[in-house]
């Protein structure tokens, strides 16, 4: 999926079935807790297909790198800049499905 603004707003390609905006929302708003190396060893083997989200920030000149893993109970996130979150959302609110509209 990629997402671009623009001065018309948001796009989607391909569309997903939530708002954009608010789907943009969520990413931005996101909070979890720090997860300790010691912890994240105690993870490591749960941690097996991740998710790899690439985001390209306004004054960067190369993405953003974001992995994440869902664990039973929760995400584990990758900021980009080597920390570690556990985040408690629901897949769709990080992940919305796509729409079946082209």
């Amino acid at each position: 999926m990629t997402l671009q603004h623009s001065e018309a707003g948001w796009q989607s390609q391909p569309s997903i079935v939530v708002d954009i905006a608010t789907f943009i929302g969520h990413w931005q708003t996101l909070k979890g807790t720090k997860v300790t190396a010691k912890q994240l060893l105690a993870f490591k083997k749960q941690l097996l297909i991740p998710y790899t989200i690439e985001a390209w920030f306004v004054g960067y000149s190369q993405p953003q790198r974001i992995s994440a893993y869902q664990l039973a109970h929760f995400w584990l996130l990758n900021n980009g800049a080597g920390q570690w979150l556990a985040v408690t959302v629901d897949s769709d609110f990080l992940f919305p499905p796509l729409s079946s509209k082209r």
